[in-house]
């Protein structure tokens, strides 16, 4: 990232292509010009003006306050009561140590419950069994 001016720091960039204009290129997008009008405005190609508007009004990846990881979601349906959910999303985490197998049963007799009938096992104490690791899990976390 640039320092003066924010835009990713690439090969145009560093010739200083960017910085001589970026002030006037900023007050036209406030304006509501269109990419095309930016172009005549300032006397660059259609494709290089589209291509600087999209380097200037991309927001920016981090710090983001709205920012949630899948633990962050996982423990807020877990505080919500929202087991089914919790259960779901746990299922997809790749490291469960040794509630893996309870977990994905649980979620697995959630969203096929008469499969596992089928196989002669109670779909709600499948679920029960998988609420129960998700709470030894990751119930001690706050």
């Amino acid at each position: 990232m640039c320092p003066t001016c924010g835009l990713e720091n690439n090969w145009s960039h560093r010739r200083g292509v960017l910085h001589r204009r970026i002030a006037e290129i900023r007050r036209l997008i406030d304006e509501g010009r269109t990419n095309e009008q930016i172009a005549r405005a300032i006397d660059i190609s259609l494709a290089r003006a589209g291509k600087i508007v999209g380097h200037l009004r991309k927001p920016a990846k981090f710090p983001r306050d709205d920012y949630r990881t899948k633990l962050s979601t996982l423990l807020e349906h877990m505080d919500a009561g929202r087991w089914d959910a919790a259960l779901k999303l746990a299922a997809k985490f790749q490291q469960l140590g040794e509630h893996k197998g309870a977990i994905t049963r649980g979620a697995s007799a959630l969203n096929h419950p008469e499969f596992h009938k089928q196989l002669g096992k109670d779909p709600a104490v499948l679920v029960a069994a998988g609420i129960a690791a998700l709470k030894e899990r990751y119930g001690k976390r706050k």
